[in-house]
């Protein structure tokens, strides 16, 4: 689980910044998340919304909503509030070409188009630690090995 706090079917959310998120960008991102979470509300009741930095490149967002599946508005909220994120502090957080790894300890971005080649010289591979942007719940595991991931069966498939 990411956040140890909220109930494992929460919603989650990952994003990969191709740029180092600073001490001052986390910091105006805690803050604006803390003002945008204190309305934020999916039919009608209030969510618990949480935030957590991985290393200087992921930011996740969680969701704690035990009801009915969040409703649309309450996704958009969050959506435009990460546009407001990238447009406010320069960043790319919806860039879904971003692809991150964690190698030797360190958060590695790629773009997409690049792993072909990255697999073909060895520097990724079936265990190198891949960062899975594509979770959606509190319960899946965010970092996992290359080989088990969702890109998986186009590179390591016989």
């Amino acid at each position: 689980m990411i956040f140890d706090l909220i109930h494992h079917k929460s919603r989650i959310w990952v994003y990969i910044s191709s740029k180092p998120l600073t001490s001052y960008t986390k910091n105006n991102i805690t803050c604006s998340f803390n003002d945008f979470k204190s309305s934020w509300k999916s039919h009608g009741e209030q969510l618990e919304g949480y935030l957590k930095f991985l290393k200087d490149k992921i930011l996740v967002i969680g969701a704690q909503y035990l009801g009915s599946p969040m409703c649309g508005r309450s996704v958009d909220a969050h959506i435009r509030w990460i546009n407001e994120i990238n447009n406010d502090l320069n960043l790319d957080l919806l860039n879904r070409n971003n692809v991150a790894f964690s190698i030797n300890g360190n958060i590695t971005i790629y773009h997409f188009n690049e792993l072909d080649k990255l697999v073909e010289n060895g520097t990724l591979n079936e265990s190198t630690t891949y960062i899975n942007s594509f979770i959606t719940t509190n319960l899946e595991k965010i970092q996992l090995p290359f080989g088990e991931s969702p890109f998986a069966e186009k590179y390591f498939s016989e």
